[in-house]
């Protein structure tokens, strides 16, 4: 199992492989030290843990793979589970899980870990003229907004491109 996520005051933890099928754990006290100075998120870890009461308290944990170990005759399940295959074909690049199709190279948890590089988006020129283009035109409907009953409308057309042009110029000429 995988450490999710850890409480702010660290007497609790969340462990799974994934945000889907994790569960929180409770602390007892002498681990917490431990998982406070030893354990990161994202880190395997073996633990050994009981139930009382429908709350799960963590007796013994170590780092490394592996599946917890009964502490009482009231074991929880493990909330490991293998991913269910989606019969798709497609897998996570790092961890093998399937995917349910081709859009992602990898799934959240790894993704998350170790984001994919090279993403395709926009270019940065291309993005810069995009918010300029629309700050313009923003500028320009609010500059009609404040025209209003002034102009004809029947010529409002000229007055925005005359409008977007001025400010383009304005913005280009600095």
């Amino acid at each position: 199992m995988k450490v999710i996520a850890k409480s702010k005051n660290g007497k609790m933890f969340k462990l799974g492989e994934g945000e889907k099928d994790a569960q929180w754990y409770f602390l007892a006290e002498p681990v917490v030290g431990f998982v406070k100075t030893g354990i990161s998120i994202g880190d395997e870890v073996t633990i050994k843990y009981s139930q009382s009461g429908g709350k799960n308290t963590v007796t013994y944990i170590t780092k490394g793979k592996g599946e917890p170990e009964k502490t009482t005759p009231q074991e929880v399940k493990s909330t490991t589970s293998t991913p269910k295959d989606t019969g798709t074909g497609y897998k996570c690049e790092d961890c093998g899980a399937p995917l349910k199709d081709n859009k992602y190279k990898k799934c959240y948890t790894c993704n998350k870990k170790n984001p994919v590089s090279g993403y395709k988006g926009e270019s940065g020129t291309t993005k810069d003229n995009l918010i300029k283009r629309e700050a313009i035109g923003h500028m320009a409907s609010r500059s009609l907004v404040a025209l209003q009953g002034h102009v004809d409308p029947n010529n409002i057309h000229d007055i925005i491109k005359k409008l977007y042009t001025t400010y383009l110029n304005l913005i280009d000429n600095k």
